[in-house]
């Protein structure tokens, strides 16, 4: 992790370590005797990977703690939410309000059924009608607004050229599409977002040595690209396990 190390012994980044979930302080002594609440299925690799986008232990909300606070934090009138996600659905950017963009790192899909003038045409005559029923109602608005972000998007990412520095890795992918997503932030009306990438591979069970060396590497290479872009004090980046 060459990157990483020139960026720490810089004072650029600072390793947030053993971050989780916790019901009440506790201790190795009160884990063993049984003595502290814990987490349910502490020892399971993806539920506390639930436990910590929830933030809300041994609840069974279907909610995150970014989408919770996205709720707070953003206005409500927004045309697209301000949470997006670039690996896929993630319990973490949920909220009562905000429901997440769902984004795939190298483009964003196109719905061919609209792909021309005529077409588009015939779409928008058809979702003029008024569906008699509530459900059908909901699959239009669904529809439409699912072009119209989708539109909005490609358009705010076209924007910003891409950067040549990033490295081809997904990880780096994901967070080229990020940089790109911040600073088109104004055409979208956003004054706060929340993004969420992913890169696994770690729970190795074979080759671990060489495994976990090229894993380690491809992460330092791609925070590396991410962070050397924005001033130390604009990025923050936290881990889970």
């Amino acid at each position: 992790m060459t990157e990483i190390q020139s960026l720490f012994n810089s004072g650029k980044i600072i390793p947030i370590a053993n971050s989780g979930v916790l019901i009440e302080p506790s201790t190795k002594e009160g884990l063993k005797d049984g003595t502290h609440a814990m987490p349910p299925f502490l020892f399971s690799h993806n539920s506390q990977q639930t436990e910590w986008q929830r933030g809300w232990s041994g609840s069974t909300t279907t909610l995150g703690w970014a989408g919770r606070l996205m709720d707070v934090l953003s206005s409500g009138s927004d045309e697209i939410s301000p949470t997006f996600s670039l690996n896929g659905y993630a319990q973490l950017l949920n909220g009562s309000v905000q429901s997440a963009n769902l984004i795939n790192a190298s483009s964003l899909p196109k719905v061919n059924a609209v792909s021309n003038a005529q077409r588009r045409k015939s779409f928008d005559q058809v979702m003029s009608l008024s569906p008699l029923t509530a459900f059908g109602r909901e699959f239009d608005r669904v529809k439409g607004d699912s072009i119209s972000i989708r539109d909005q998007l490609a358009a705010a990412i076209e924007s910003v050229p891409e950067e040549e520095h990033f490295p081809d890795i997904s990880l780096s992918q994901q967070l080229h599409t990020v940089a790109r997503l911040i600073k088109s932030s104004d055409q979208l009306g956003h004054q706060k977002q929340v993004y969420f990438v992913g890169f696994g591979g770690f729970d190795t069970h074979a080759n671990q040595l060489e495994d976990h060396a090229q894993l380690m590497s491809a992460l330092s290479q791609s925070l590396a690209a991410s962070i050397n872009q924005w001033k130390p004090e604009g990025l923050v980046i936290k881990s889970q396990r």
